[in-house]
């Protein structure tokens, strides 16, 4: 674990953690809720200052946040006679107020892929190996890196439709694999090996091409359903664990910043 990776790591939870945190408290500020406290990490603050009846601090263990809502806590103890405490706000604004920070998370996904669509366009859909791993059945059936892949067993291949989806499909049965080398195009039958619950060839994939600038209107339209897509496939990924279909192979937020 490198300084750099950890630092990373903790900068991009703190971001997550305001962005989602600041969703509840602009809220039930909005909905007229007393917000006692907003903390960036847990434990004693390290840094804290008070503004508008909020203490707003960072602690040292960063590994969350919270909004101190008064009265969302059932065991603490408030004036309920006080109309600004969250049991008695509107059904409605309290069900917001809950919301808010997914909520907030998922548009700043939105916008994040919008500056990221509109800035530098979108990738290719066609996909090409940037590394077969030596050893594995893609390097030994001669897949070589910069090979572009067609199609496989006769089905179309890209960033729609991956290539994991055949295998996966074939349940360790070999795989034909279309792939285009230097302009000519090749065929390789590959046998999966099973790695870590699933069936795999050994392969890093990647864009093949350059990005293609889009107009403002197809941005927008990418943006609003790429968290939603994003969302499905990474449910999909966590029921198929549960059902044991791939073997659970979990990682925390420092994790995701290291390279494998």
């Amino acid at each position: 674990m490198s300084p750099l990776s950890l630092a990373v790591a903790i900068l991009g939870l703190a971001l997550l953690i305001v962005i989602h945190e600041g969703g509840h408290f602009l809220v039930a500020r909005l909905c007229g809720m007393r917000v006692e406290r907003f903390s960036v990490g847990f434990g004693p603050p390290i840094v804290s200052f008070k503004r508008g009846g909020t203490i707003f601090q960072i602690a040292p263990i960063p590994l969350g946040g919270f909004v101190q809502i008064t009265g969302l806590n059932p065991s603490e103890e408030f004036d309920k006679n006080d109309p600004m405490v969250y049991p008695n706000r509107p059904r409605w604004m309290r069900l917001l107020t809950v919301i808010a920070g997914p909520a907030a998370n998922y548009l700043t996904a939105i916008v994040l892929m919008f500056v990221v669509l509109l800035g530098w366009g979108v990738s290719p859909k066609t996909q090409k190996i940037e590394e077969p791993a030596a050893g594995r059945p893609a390097a030994t059936a001669g897949l070589k890196a910069g090979d572009v892949l067609v199609a496989a067993n006769g089905q179309k291949v890209d960033a729609d439709h991956p290539i994991s989806e055949v295998i996966r499909a074939g349940q360790g049965a070999p795989v034909s694999i279309k792939v285009l080398r230097d302009g000519k195009e090749m065929v390789f039958d590959v046998k999966p090996d099973l790695n870590k619950g699933a069936y795999q060839i050994g392969i890093a994939i990647g864009p093949h091409g350059e990005r293609t600038p889009v107009s403002f209107g197809t941005a927008t339209k990418e943006a609003l359903v790429y968290p939603y897509y994003a969302s499905i496939d990474i449910l999909t990924g966590l029921y198929d664990m549960i059902r044991g279909k791939v073997q659970a192979d979990l990682s925390g937020p420092i994790g995701i910043t290291t390279p494998s």
